[in-house]
């Protein structure tokens, strides 16, 4: 049976994976978003934390304001006993893989709550959404599936010239189809800051045409394609630490070269690897590691 976390109104901010650097900037686009006109899109909500965080800034803007304005999206489901960890760890609730965490979202959101629209399910079984897009924050992109139905679903809506994409896997090394569909539409936006946290943060600046969206929906692009654009995505990025991404391009290689120029390649990499490296960093290197060396992992993206 699941327990939601205290709900006292003095309990601390909605846990989730979103660092507090994430969570500010998060509170300051909702709260500057929240005239231009368009909805808040917060895809893969998780805890709530960031579904809270977009709300307080809106209601920061429009305090009298108490219609629903932040969409949420999430399956409330793990597959994962290490998510089911992570959950314990940031809510101190028990959750087995397949149990539903909507009750912590619930009890975490519960000051905003009727600023929200929550969409409970599997993102794919969603047909449309048609409503303009001030601001798409995506936490969701954990398959190649799901990222091709989110840019569908979602992209069409989001408002050019003022539009607000926030990827939160971006500085990530599970999912390098992200940095290469976003470097091939980086004709069409600007980059705001390019690291917060493990998130990058892009304006749009005119809209995508029909047949970008579709190479980008299908992932329709070559073995060369995907590696200048996941090296210019590495370029763009200038002094900014790009370790992550860079890891991320070794487990694009693997999917394009095979396991064991991977494993070679992590071998070169580690070779020369800083050893001034964070602590998720680190463990997101272990995981590499483990992965060249047994060719086994759960992530989706590998």
């Amino acid at each position: 049976m699941l327990t939601p976390p205290n709900t006292s109104p003095h309990r601390p901010q909605a846990p989730g994976l979103i660092t507090e650097a994430e969570r500010a900037f998060l509170v300051a686009l909702g709260r500057g978003m929240a005239n231009i006109g368009g909805i808040y899109v917060d895809a893969g909500s998780f805890l709530g934390a960031s579904a809270e965080a977009l709300a307080s800034g809106y209601i920061q803007s429009r305090p009298t304001d108490r219609t629903p304005h932040v969409h949420c999206f999430d399956a409330f489901q793990t597959p994962f006993s290490e998510t089911c960890t992570l959950i314990e760890e940031k809510s101190g609730v028990q959750v087995r893989p397949g149990e539903s965490f909507r009750p912590i979202f619930e009890a975490n959101t519960l000051a905003v709550r009727d600023l929200l629209v929550v969409h409970e399910g599997d993102i794919s079984d969603i047909n449309a959404f048609s409503l303009p897009i001030s601001l798409l924050f995506l936490d969701i992109c954990k398959s190649l599936e799901t990222h091709g139905k989110v840019v569908d679903l979602f992209f069409r809506q989001l408002r050019p010239d003022v539009g607000i994409l926030v990827h939160q896997d971006y500085h990530h090394p599970h999912l390098p189809y992200i940095h290469v569909c976003t470097e091939y539409l980086a004709h069409r936006f600007e980059i705001i800051t390019p690291r917060i946290g493990e998130s990058l943060a892009l304006r749009l600046k005119s809209r995508p045409t029909e047949a970008e969206l579709k190479r980008v929906i299908q992932y329709d692009f070559s073995k060369d394609e995907q590696i200048r654009l996941m090296d210019a995505a590495l370029a763009r990025m200038g002094n900014v630490d790009t370790f992550e991404m860079q890891l991320a391009r070794l487990v694009l290689r693997r999917r394009l070269f095979g396991h064991a120029r991977f494993a070679q390649d992590v071998l070169t990499f580690i070779r020369r690897c800083s050893s001034t490296l964070s602590k998720r960093q680190v463990i997101y290197l272990d995981r590499i590691l483990n992965y060249a060396k047994t060719n086994e992992s759960h992530f989706s993206g590998w």
